[in-house]
């Protein structure tokens, strides 16, 4: 099934939009991670000479692996989504969002990481850092929000359901859980 020009043109505008939020996190990530010290005292950081050793160690190649299957899933999910089956289309979404949940999951181990390198020594590569990852973490909603964007183009809804209750404990927490069920 090929899509006609709006629905492949909205394809498209959205996957262009990942693409590029997936080059400002690669770049992020990059920029933390090479220790350029020109590039980043234009950020305002005066590093050290510790500093930048430490983040040299910090490995982020999972990262930016992750980067680019992200990138590989949203190329296939670009050309190939209108050629599909609709079982094809399904597996191909779930992909695509279990590629973000990857990206979210290395973000994740990355801070883990630098959270236990970059101890009370190093206070400027943890600043630094949690500027960055802050910006990774805006770029992964908002990559979230346009692959969302395809499967409600992409997809049928056949019907949903939303659960809730609201606690009474201590905390006064409640639940929320929402079903969505896609097919003909």
């Amino acid at each position: 099934m090929q899509y006609s020009e709006p629905i492949g043109g909205l394809i498209e505008s959205n996957t262009n939009a990942i693409r590029a939020h997936l080059a400002t996190m690669e770049g992020e990530i990059k920029l933390f991670t090479s220790g350029d010290t020109e590039r980043l005292r234009v950020l305002g950081w005066r590093a050290t000479r510790s500093d930048i050793q430490l983040i040299r160690e910090i490995p982020s190649s999972n990262l930016l692996s992750a980067i680019e299957e992200t990138r590989r899933v949203v190329d296939k999910l670009e050309q190939e989504l209108g050629t599909l089956t609709p079982e094809q289309r399904e597996a191909l979404i779930v992909l695509s969002l279990n590629s973000v949940a990857v990206l979210e999951a290395e973000v994740e181990a990355l801070d883990s990481r630098v959270a236990v390198m970059a101890t009370a020594d190093a206070p400027l590569v943890s600043s630094v850092w949690n500027r960055i990852k802050d910006a990774v973490k805006n770029a992964i909603k908002a990559i979230s929000l346009h692959l969302w964007q395809i499967v409600c183009t992409a997809l049928t809804l056949k019907e949903w359901t939303v659960k809730g209750s609201l606690g009474s404990s201590i905390f006064g927490l409640g639940s929320v859980e929402i079903s969505l069920k896609f097919g003909k």
